[in-house]
């Protein structure tokens, strides 16, 4: 008799461990980071030899990129944008105050080209192994029905063009979980933000944890989560459904 297949989490991306980290690249934050498999960085907050030193100890460097989103105080960025690049509801910007960002519309050619453009500076500039794609989730949360399919494919097609320039880049998702049945190809691993034990007990959330078991199972997208508080609760109930897990500050911008 054949046993069940053993849960392998870490899936492509190889790794039983990550943080997610976007503060400054001190020293501190290097030391801390030290010894981790797998790190998730805002690229620029960091000199590259810095995330050379981390890369020579082991540690796999995945830097961020929002993809839905733009933040206003990134002034180069904003300076680039066009009016056609911003999402409309009722001709007017959404903001999300919060984060001080916009929504973007990824249907948008020019809109593309700059998130090139940012990927080519990403592989340029620093050592990289992979991308971590934030903001993806927007597509389902805040792009109304009318616009959802249209912004769903411009995303995969979007994927589809990094996956081909950068072949040995790894790709993982935060959130955006209706995208996965149409990019998983396109994807090494899927990152579930703010988890929470009662998650496992809901019915719509218990059916996207199969569907991302099953993922994980036949085409091997490693499974991630992340909590803003140690609870053994939330540590525990991720791993049983099967996911690696980790408690981070809430801000992002330093360790707990």
């Amino acid at each position: 008799m054949f046993g069940k297949k053993k849960a392998n989490p870490g899936g492509r991306l190889e790794t039983d461990r990550f943080y997610v980290y976007y503060g400054l690249g001190t020293p501190e934050a290097r030391n801390r980071l030290l010894g981790e498999p797998l790190v998730i960085v805002e690229l620029r907050q960091w000199h590259p030899d810095d995330l050379h030193r981390l890369r020579e100890g082991g540690t796999k460097i995945f830097g961020y990129l929002p993809v839905m989103e733009s933040p206003s105080w990134d002034e180069d960025k904003i300076n680039r944008l066009e009016n056609r690049d911003y999402f409309l509801k009722g001709g007017q910007r959404v903001r999300f105050e919060k984060w001080d960002t916009f929504l973007m519309d990824l249907r948008s050619p020019s809109y593309r080209r700059l998130l090139f453009d940012e990927l080519e500076d990403m592989h340029r500039q620093w050592p990289i192994d992979g991308i971590f794609l934030d903001t993806v989730g927007d597509i389902e949360e805040y792009v109304p029905d009318y616009a959802k399919e249209q912004m769903s494919e411009a995303y995969r097609a979007f994927l589809a063009v990094a996956a081909s320039r950068y072949p040995q880049t790894k790709r993982i998702q935060n959130r955006g979980f209706s995208q996965l049945n149409a990019c998983c190809d396109l994807l090494d691993g899927y990152l579930w933000e703010d988890w929470r034990s009662e998650w496992s007990t809901f019915s719509i959330t218990k059916h996207q944890i199969k569907q991302l078991q099953k993922l994980n199972a036949e085409r091997g997208l490693a499974l991630l989560a992340v909590s803003p508080t140690a609870s053994e609760d939330n540590r525990k109930s991720a791993h049983e459904q099967g996911f690696l897990h980790r408690a981070i500050d809430p801000s992002y911008l330093d360790f707990p």
